[in-house]
């Protein structure tokens, strides 16, 4: 089972995925921001973090914030679109994927089960990888995915 930690302002986000995804392998726990989170980190070890924010200056203030802490935790961005700009710092900043809200529940649990469940996350953070089956992934989110990779 993997522990993921989300870091929302809005509790129903947590919520969102505690109430469509607890039949996944994946344990769920929440902060209502980035420094309390990082109390929780030592205690609860979670294999990834969910920086969730509609407001992409917030997430971006919480990415920084991450990296200064020298947190060695993979993290993934959920937003709504947003700039291909303000995109590309997050994944300067070392974001595994940002993933574009709202999103089909379905295609959300398919992108959990690829990014979460199916990621050794023993694997070095200098490789980028993108593993999963064509048919699970948004073709709108595979063009972005490659036009920012190059």
């Amino acid at each position: 089972m993997q522990d993921v930690f989300i870091v929302s302002n809005k509790e129903e986000q947590f919520n969102l995925f505690y109430g469509n995804f607890r039949h996944l392998p994946i344990h769920f726990s929440w902060a209502h921001d980035l420094d309390s989170a990082i109390k929780y980190f030592e205690l609860e070890h979670p294999a990834f973090v969910f920086l969730i924010s509609e407001d992409i200056d917030t997430l971006l203030t919480w990415v920084e914030k991450y990296k200064n802490n020298k947190i060695k935790i993979p993290f993934l961005c959920f937003t709504g679109y947003t700039h291909k700009v303000k995109s590309k710092e997050l994944w300067d900043a070392g974001a595994i994927d940002i993933i574009f809200l709202p999103m089909n529940l379905k295609e959300l649990e398919y992108t959990l089960q690829t990014l979460v469940i199916s990621i050794d996350v023993d694997k070095s953070p200098d490789i980028d990888i993108v593993e999963g089956r064509l048919e699970d992934f948004n073709l709108v989110h595979l063009i972005q995915t490659f036009e920012e990779g190059k």
